[in-house]
């Protein structure tokens, strides 16, 4: 798991602001902190999702290579559980949409960076060996592939290509899923 900021950082720092504004005489609410203030709330509210969504892309991704010869469907980066919050939290109030596009800008890009910089990790020849047993591949597949064969069909490089390629996809869906418009 890649690292992130300590949450008992981040809660400091919002602490440190509610104090500020605890003298004023109007009672603070979500949509009267700043936008620094109410994004930075937001984007620590996907951490469960993004740790999810990050364990179920590198295992999809992983199988997906180890079974390129038995299927012609193009690999796909999934993120439904960060597409569930962010419908949650779209429907909770409308001034959050505002904020939630900035936010999920944030979580898109650090899953894609985090799913980059740890992925050579998990497409290894062990585990994929493994997972075509498990799939159910029958030992003279295997014995064909030999294990090379496998990794010249789909190149590791190519599963790159693939994922930057569907980042923009995926979030023009999603947005489209919410309403919403990046531009």
């Amino acid at each position: 798991m890649p690292p992130r900021a300590q949450p008992s950082d981040q809660l400091a720092d919002i602490n440190r602001a509610s104090y500020r504004t605890a003298g004023s005489k109007m009672p603070t609410s979500f949509t009267s902190l700043p936008l620094e203030l109410r994004q930075k709330i937001l984007l620590l509210s996907f951490d469960e999702p993004y740790d999810q969504d990050w364990a179920f892309s590198l295992n999809y991704i992983s199988l997906r290579c180890c079974l390129v010869a038995r299927s012609t469907k193009d690999y796909q980066v999934k993120v439904p559980f960060i597409h569930d919050w962010a419908c949650v939290l779209k429907i909770t109030h409308p001034d959050i949409e505002a904020d939630l596009i900035w936010v999920l800008n944030k979580v898109l890009d650090t899953i894609e960076a985090s799913f980059m910089a740890e992925s050579a990790r998990v497409f290894n020849r062990s585990k994929c060996l493994r997972w075509l047993r498990m799939s159910g591949v029958n030992n003279f597949s295997l014995a064909c592939y030999g294990g090379e064969e496998l990794f010249s069909v789909n190149p590791f490089w190519q599963v790159y290509d693939r994922f930057y390629d569907r980042k923009q996809e995926l979030r023009a869906s999603m947005t489209k899923s919410l309403g919403m418009d990046f531009d």
